[in-house]
């Protein structure tokens, strides 16, 4: 007996919802990749916590592979939040989310000396009663490729860990990510944690002057001569003024704290690229007082350690030097 048109288009609308799953699951298969992490060098013991590390296929073809870490809460896992944590910079290691940020290890600094290898102790303040997963973005792109490639990561990750969709979702960070994460909010519609968040270049810049003064690292008389001779404008300086260039010269951030501070020329780029003493840079870790990026010293020398590569799953050659 010949089957029915009812029962033939059931059949066929059935092998088709089998092949969409067949090239849903191929796909996934080529463009992620997840491994279970259990001890890591300079851990004592197995990791108390889940630790899942990855890459993610993303933009044309999949050609930009998204690594990322995943931690799973401690509290309660089916119910707790998952939050998306992007490290700023831009160009900032996703392990300092992790290590030096939320993450539920930091470094033993007193039994990590020079010499030995970093020691890891596991952070009291961590945020792992949440799941989080933080990811490494290709610090080469615009920030409008950042949005869409985060936004295509965490649709691919969702996917590929389906238990995870009734959880509340959460986007944070800090620093650059201020400039990624609100476009991502309005494609989820979910909520956010933003933390001392870079907004605008030149409000923010700008206003790092006045940040200067309330902490006291440059007197009154400083600063309310740069703002009358300056006119608040401190990002498009007019150096060729001979008053508008002095009140430009104020006192490192960093060597404040020395007992032998030091002058230097304002430099009005973000990141301070052009000037190691200027109030906009990072202090140089090397050869001068003690600093905050003295404290990423133990990750430079452990990221780059192969043992460590070899346990977080990173693919050989693709890391030439972790920074």
């Amino acid at each position: 007996m010949g089957l029915g048109a009812t029962t033939i288009l059931r059949l066929r609308v059935e092998a088709y919802q089998i092949f969409l799953s067949l090239i849903l699951l191929l796909l996934l298969s080529l463009s992620a990749a997840q491994s279970i992490v259990k001890t890591l060098p300079g851990f004592s013991g197995e990791l108390p916590f889940v630790l899942e590390t990855g890459y993610i296929g993303v933009g044309e073809h999949d050609k930009v592979h998204l690594f990322y870490y995943f931690i799973d809460s401690e509290v309660q896992p089916a119910d707790d939040p998952l939050v998306l944590w992007l490290t700023g910079g831009p160009g900032c290691s996703a392990l300092s989310g992790p290590i030096y940020e939320i993450g539920p290890l930091s470094f033993d600094y007193k039994n990590s000396r020079e010499g030995k290898k970093p020691v890891l102790v596991l952070n009291d303040y961590s945020w792992t009663m949440y799941r989080i997963q933080h990811l490494q973005k290709d610090t080469t792109l615009s920030d409008a490729k950042s949005v869409a490639h985060a936004y295509e990561f965490l649709t691919k990750w969702l996917l590929a860990h389906p238990d995870f969709h009734t959880n509340p979702e959460y986007i944070a960070g800090d620093s650059h990510s201020g400039i990624i994460i609100p476009p991502l909010v309005e494609k989820f519609w979910m909520g956010y944690v933003l933390g001392n968040p870079f907004t605008d270049f030149i409000y923010d810049v700008n206003s790092r002057v006045k940040f200067a003064h309330r902490l006291a690292l440059i007197s009154d008389e400083m600063y309310e001569g740069a703002k009358v001779n300056c006119r608040g404008e401190y990002v498009h300086s007019n150096t060729s003024n001979f008053v508008y260039k002095e009140y430009l010269e104020i006192v490192d951030l960093c060597s404040a704290y020395s007992p032998e501070p030091k002058i230097f020329k304002w430099d009005s780029s973000p990141l301070g690229v052009h000037s190691s003493k200027a109030l906009l840079s990072d202090a140089n870790p090397i050869g001068g007082p003690w600093c905050r990026n003295h404290d990423y010293l133990f990750i430079y020398i452990w990221a780059n350690d192969k043992a460590v590569q070899e346990a977080l799953h990173v693919i050989n050659g693709t890391i030439t030097e972790w920074i």
